[in-house]
């Protein structure tokens, strides 16, 4: 008898699940990532529960051993607001997969050019929302902070820092855990990107930055570690000086290495 109900039982819990469901989880997904690409901050956040633990893998940091860049349901409205990943509808790669659904919880698989997330969904009442969240950055030729490519010949932008929550004030650069954002826009200076970067006084920043145009140069400045971990806040405007004198600039001490 109980061997028969414990057949019953794992029969029950394999059962595929509703269409209304797989309807549901899908179009939660499709408000997440089209949500961004639009720039419509309401659709992403119908689709995130409340107390959304969203996270990526930095590594060992100078602040946190197996370290993580935290992302809260509040960050990720407010990235949308400034149209941090707007993009042209034509222009749209994207694809969300759903890869087990068990009962009241779901795991889904989204892509980007930019990013991939594994998310854990939770059913409420009749809703499906997004409950957990973590994210891989993609890098390299997949231009992972940018949405289009990028030429020396593109716009310039000046991107201005300054302290965000998380800066830890009376302290210097070297402690406040900036190794991730040093090596974001280190890898961007590498690909002809950077103009001139650099601290401003003590607690504040400017990179010069060619961009193809602002949505661009926003995704750019939304996706540094340490503007999506709060260390810094940003803005990003163009930039067309009218006066350029190459020669007096001072010559890069950390690019150079």
């Amino acid at each position: 008898m109980l061997t028969t109900l414990l057949t019953l039982a794992a029969a029950a819990a394999t059962l595929a699940p509703a269409p209304a469901d797989l309807a549901a989880i899908e179009a939660t997904c499709f408000d997440y990532v089209d949500g961004q690409l639009e720039g419509d901050p309401e659709r992403v956040k119908r689709a995130l529960h409340p107390d959304l633990a969203k996270r990526r893998v930095l590594g060992d940091t100078p602040d946190e051993r197996l370290g993580l860049q935290r992302m809260s349901r509040e960050e990720l409205v407010d990235l949308t607001k400034r149209g941090a990943l707007k993009t042209p509808k034509a222009e749209w790669n994207r694809s969300c997969r759903i890869l087990d659904v068990a009962g009241d919880a779901a795991a889904v698989r989204v892509e980007t050019p930019w990013f991939v997330d594994y998310f854990h969904m939770g059913k409420f009442g009749e809703r499906w929302v997004i409950v957990n969240a973590m994210w891989h950055m993609k890098r390299g030729d997949t231009a992972a902070s940018a949405p289009a490519t990028q030429t020396a010949a593109a716009p310039l932008f000046a991107l201005a820092l300054a302290p965000g929550r998380a800066w830890k004030p009376g302290r210097p650069f070297s402690e406040q855990g900036l190794r991730p954002h040093f090596d974001y826009w280190m890898a961007l200076y590498r690909d002809g990107r950077i103009a001139a970067a650099g601290p401003v006084g003590t607690d504040s920043g400017l990179v010069l930055l060619r961009a193809p145009d602002q949505a661009a140069a926003d995704a750019i400045l939304a996706a540094d570690p340490a503007i999506a971990a709060g260390i810094f806040t940003g803005t990003a405007r163009p930039y067309a000086p009218p006066m350029v004198n190459g020669a007096a600039l001072p010559r890069p001490r950390e690019a150079a290495k």
